[in-house]
């Protein structure tokens, strides 16, 4: 059971604290263009790339205390992504995997933060189905490494894509936790911010705050909630022994079924 606390873990994000942010983005550009004309070029490093990164979210007194409140939320359970297609038809959530890229790059976040930090979703790479995958006659599915310079942690994105028109059937993106539990507030961090970023690419019509209030509740359920056409969630899961922060999207129609019965059998 969820506390009030874990149902506002997320706060809307004001004017004036995106001004801020805007004002360290430029500071920090105007310290690389400085370091760019010296005579003697120096190497860039990812860990300082990613230092920079936590050092600009934590000086918002909002996203550590947001980051701490996900903890004990996540930590109640396990999820699993297995979506489920009706027999007889294939569905999607609406766009392709173009139109998802091009809605990242085109989201506040990416423009006033993430944009320096070289994390453009990859060209799409069809991989092989795994055994027993169901409707193999019908989809591509694939499987990418977002590469970064504000972790030095594992991103990754996979799915599946309609052959037809390209639409997506199932969307997954993967933040890998750190066994390093100095680091772990900042992972935290930055999990936080950059499936913000995610959810506003699916999402790009919401306003910040229809943004927050949304990713509150899919956090707060641990299952999938319902958005027009899309179902989300948000979880943590391990795989091949690693531990993973993991962003969900599937067609709508399931499980807006299976929550319609869950709450005709609540009522009765």
């Amino acid at each position: 059971m969820s506390t009030d606390n874990e149902n506002n873990y997320i706060d809307e994000t004001s004017e004036e604290e995106l001004k801020k942010v805007e004002e360290m983005l430029k500071s920090s550009r105007r310290e690389r263009q400085k370091m760019n004309s010296s005579k003697k070029p120096q190497k860039s490093d990812k860990k300082d790339d990613k230092d920079s990164f936590v050092s600009k979210l934590t000086k918002n007194p909002v996203i550590p205390i947001t980051a701490l409140l996900l903890i004990a939320v996540l930590a109640l359970g396990v999820f699993y992504f297995a979506p489920r297609l009706k027999k007889d038809k294939v569905d999607s959530i609406g766009i392709t995997y173009e139109t998802l890229r091009t809605n990242y790059v085109n989201t506040k976040l990416y423009k006033e933060l993430f944009k320096d930090f070289d994390c453009k979703l990859p060209d799409m790479q069809v991989t092989e189905p795994q055994e027993g995958s169901k409707h193999t006659k019908e989809l591509n599915f694939f499987a990418m490494k977002v590469n970064n310079g504000f972790t030095t942690l594992n991103v990754g994105i996979q799915g599946s894509t309609r052959k037809s028109d390209g639409e997506i059937v199932a969307l997954r993106f993967l933040f890998e936790d750190t066994t390093d539990q100095n680091e772990s507030q900042n992972v935290l961090i930055s999990v936080l911010m950059y499936y913000r970023m995610v959810f506003n690419s699916v999402f790009p019509e919401l306003t910040d705050e229809e943004a927050t209030t949304l990713l509150n509740n899919g956090i707060s359920a641990g299952t999938f909630q319902i958005k027009d056409n899309i179902a989300y969630r948000i979880g943590r899961d391990t795989i091949d022994g690693k531990n993973y922060y993991i962003m969900d999207f599937a067609p709508a129609t399931q499980y807006q079924s299976e929550n319609n019965k869950a709450a005709e059998s609540s009522a009765a």
